[in-house]
């Protein structure tokens, strides 16, 4: 990546967080909220919802590293599963937003559609689809 790519995509960043933090008051935004940042950066809602979402993912095994850098026990780990198997509205539209980009019908896309989708499970993502979307011939 150069020097010019990575400076544009720190410029972005700061300015992701910006919105963010003026926009929303804390926890996931609302549609309205959403709709408010992608007034702010002149993006698509699900562009910017797959962002964040990758963004929350990289915070997640940032914490994971830390945590284990100082080998605290395991009851001071993560406590309860994050992961739900409730599909809320966010989720499907990133989810379907996933799945064109990435594709489906293999192992790997199941990985990465799941990598990007914090409280999805690999195993949540491949039966999600085949309930709602896949249709046998």
């Amino acid at each position: 990546m150069s020097e010019s790519q990575l400076e544009n995509e720190e410029k972005f960043h700061k300015m992701f967080i910006s919105s963010l933090e003026r926009n929303c008051s804390g926890g996931t935004p609302s549609a309205n909220q959403w709709e408010l940042i992608s007034t702010d950066l002149g993006l698509p809602v699900d562009e910017l919802k797959v962002y964040g979402y990758r963004y929350m993912v990289l915070l997640f095994s940032q914490q994971r590293q830390n945590r284990s850098k100082t080998k605290q026990n395991s009851s001071e780990c993560f406590a309860p599963s994050t992961f739900t198997s409730e599909w809320k509205y966010d989720d499907k539209v990133l989810f379907e937003s996933l799945l064109v980009r990435l594709g489906a019908g293999d192992v790997t896309s199941w990985e990465r559609i799941a990598s990007m989708m914090p409280n999805k499970t690999t195993r949540q993502i491949k039966q999600y689809y085949e309930e709602n979307y896949y249709s046998p011939k």
